[in-house]
This record gives structure tokens, sequence and C-alpha cells, in this order.
């Protein structure tokens, strides 16, 4: 992968996994990498379905997937996506229910679900829990 700022990164467990950040002159990216340490190799993600590049996204490991929620490019996303490095594919998370775009919150991988807290949206600073249960396609809220 090309060099970059705020992506996102991870470790399976046998590759690291980085995807998306930004680029000074090609702008948001929507790409990556996994980076073998056992013989020194990169390979590329697979871009078939990956969510929009964009940055200020949130994400979380789940033990066998990560997932990408959020972030701004020229808008704030209120939407992201399941990358399965197991078999290199991308599945859209569900978009019922879907909290308020924003970029630069929090996210918390509990075992079960992801839990999404704070950000911003414009001028709008956030706060209350959205709770995302892969597999299953809404979100739930909790107010503040």
């Amino acid at each position: 992968p090309g060099p970059r700022s705020q992506h996102k990164a991870f470790w399976t467990g046998s590759e690291m996994i980085i995807w998306g950040g930004h680029h000074f002159n090609l702008g948001h990216l929507n790409d990556g990498g996994r980076y073998n340490p056992a013989n020194n190799s990169w390979r590329p993600v697979n871009t078939t379905g990956a969510p929009p590049g964009r940055s200020g996204s949130s994400a979380v490991w789940t033990g066998s997937e990560m997932i990408i929620w959020g972030g701004y490019n020229s808008g704030h996303f209120n939407d992201g996506a399941r990358y399965k490095p197991q078999f290199d594919v991308w599945t859209a998370t569900g978009t019922s229910g879907t909290p308020i775009g924003r970029q630069k919150h929090s996210a918390v991988w509990t075992g079960d679900k992801m839990l999404i807290w704070g950000g911003i949206n414009n001028s709008f600073y956030l706060n209350g829990v959205s709770t995302y249960t892969p597999g299953k396609p809404l979100f739930l809220y909790q107010k503040p």
C-alpha cells in the first residue's frame, strides 16, 4: 500500500491489516494491505464492497473480522463495512437505525457487539451510545 496517515491497523494473529486513511495529494483512501512478517511480504486488501475512502472512522477487531464505521470525506458517513481476511471479502453494515454520521468517535468491541460513542458532525459534538451486532440489520441507540 502507498503512504498514508489516519488509517486503521489490526493484528489478526498472523498478519497486520491496514485500511483507509488519508494521503496529502491523493485524498481519502479506500484501499489497504496485509503484511505477513513471517515472510516479510505485503498483499493488497480486496476493495470490492469496501466502504468509500474516509478518515476519522472508528474500527474494531472482533477476532475474525475488522469493522469500519463512520468517518469523513466531504461529509460525515453513517455507514460502514465488515472485512473478513479469511475470505478477503467486505460486507456492508446494516443501515436501519444508524446513528447520525460522525467522525473522530470511539468504538469498542464487547465480545459480541460494537459500541460507538461520541464524535463530531459539522460543529456538533455528539454523545449517546449506539450498538451494532454483526449479522443484524440495525443499530440500537441509547440516549445519554
